[in-house]
């Protein structure tokens, strides 16, 4: 099967990016032809090269048939790319409620509709009227095999890791203070602080007690065994927990549940409210909804369905 895979990015290391390495790298071990086309492109090109893909600088491309189905994220790249192929099914893929770009597309009607959350599938629901049974949600696939618990000396392991590309000087203030007052130690990886590969993030995120991120980083978390803790530049939610995990994820881990100040008070409370043995659970819990293997297998299945 050829598919073709259209975001607006398809580099670095955010949560759309990431989400389309996943899908595009679960897809090439079934053996899908896989081509990747993006309005920018960053230093994720050769990572995909080296899955198998083929990077697309143009459509309709050169030198190929034309796809069996597409996948694409951001509503102006999705309408480009079903204008480029009229005819050729099309799933949509919408990764949050905030950016102009997530809305459902208005000149086509998909095929498939996908949302990483309930509150996606709404924000998806609200704008293109279709019916909630029309929408798979969630669909955020993580590789179980990638996150993991690293096993390393005690020693070798980090109290706090951050993982965040938008937060704020005065909020990383606030957490190296609440982690100095609790004799622990921090790490900080993003944009502005450590870029590191994901690979390299995983085996962080293994060896850690915590991980302060959202979005996508909780769920890379939890399948790590680590504890998320959700505080960014929008907000937070506070500490991830097997009691409120159902809940935090109907936004995503976004911080718009709990929308707690990033303060000092708010952060201490947090972190002394971490079980270390919450680990396992929340990684069951993962990866029973967010297992990259089990999510684009049942994707995979629909596309042949559709495909025919």
């Amino acid at each position: 099967m050829r598919v073709l895979i259209g975001s607006y990015y398809l580099g670095g290391l955010t949560g759309s990016e990431t989400f389309w390495y996943t899908v595009a790298d679960h897809l090439v071990r079934k053996g899908a032809e896989v081509h990747c086309y993006a309005a920018e492109w960053g230093d994720r090109v050769g990572k995909l090269m080296e899955l198998g893909c083929r990077v697309e600088v143009g459509l309709p491309y050169a030198g190929s048939e034309e796809p069996d189905i597409c996948l694409v994220s951001h509503v102006q790249l999705a309408e480009f790319v079903s204008s480029s192929y009229p005819g050729v099914p099309v799933f949509y893929f919408c990764h949050g409620i905030l950016p102009k770009m997530e809305r459902p597309p208005e000149r086509f009607y998909p095929e498939g509709w996908y949302a990483v959350s309930l509150e996606a599938a709404a924000f998806v629901q609200a704008w293109a009227g279709c019916d909630w049974f029309h929408i798979v949600w969630p669909f955020n696939p993580v590789d179980g095999e990638r996150f993991r618990s690293v096993e390393l000396p005690a020693r070798k392991f980090q109290d706090v890791l951050v993982v965040s590309n938008r937060m704020p000087a005065s909020q990383r203030k606030t957490i190296e203070k609440a982690v100095k007052e609790l004799g622990w130690w921090v790490r900080f990886v993003g944009v502005g602080w450590e870029m590191l590969d994901q690979d390299r993030v995983a085996e962080l995120m293994g060896s850690s007690r915590i991980v302060v991120s959202l979005g996508r980083g909780v769920i890379e978390a939890m399948m790590a065994e680590a504890v998320p803790v959700i505080f960014d530049y929008k907000g937070g939610d506070g500490v991830v927990s097997p009691g409120n995990v159902e809940k935090l994820a109907r936004r995503n881990f976004s911080g718009r549940t709990g929308q707690l100040a990033v303060t000092y008070e708010n952060v201490w409370e947090a972190f002394c409210a971490v079980n270390n043995y919450w680990g396992p659970r929340l990684r069951a819990w993962a990866l029973e909804r967010y297992g990259a293997k089990k999510l684009v297998d049942e994707l995979w299945e629909r596309m042949q369905r559709e495909v025919g």
